[in-house]
């Protein structure tokens, strides 16, 4: 059986494995951010630019698109509404676990042993 430390020491391809994995997770990376940059730099272009150069960044980064948008989107609303959703959701869910809790933790249960062992 091989120890931990023998284990990340193989070699690949004449790397190290621990080399073929940062190069693989980098790879990823670069994969994941890619679209959401192109994103936050298409937000800041005109459309002209846009049409033009829709990949690469801004000539003239435009940060008047964003106050367009709030305006346009009604995002003062919208961000309002998603703030109170979200609180009393957080508040309910905060009442019924702690009610939970407490008939959890002051009820006899019939093998509450072993469930309670695995959280």
């Amino acid at each position: 059986m091989k120890s931990h430390a023998k284990k990340w020491q193989q070699r690949i391809w004449g790397y190290s494995a621990g080399t073929i994995y940062y190069l693989l997770a980098i790879v990823l990376v670069v994969f994941s951010l890619g679209p959401v940059l192109i994103l936050l730099f298409n937000s800041l272009k005109s459309d002209n630019e846009l049409g033009s150069n829709p990949i690469g960044l801004p000539l003239q980064p435009l940060l008047s698109n964003y106050v367009n948008a709030w305006n346009q989107g009604n995002l003062g609303v919208t961000l309002l509404n998603s703030v109170i959703i979200t609180t009393g959701t957080i508040i309910g869910i905060w009442i019924i676990a702690g009610l939970a809790a407490y008939a959890l933790a002051h009820m006899d249960l019939p093998g509450e042993m072993p469930f309670f062992c695995t959280w």
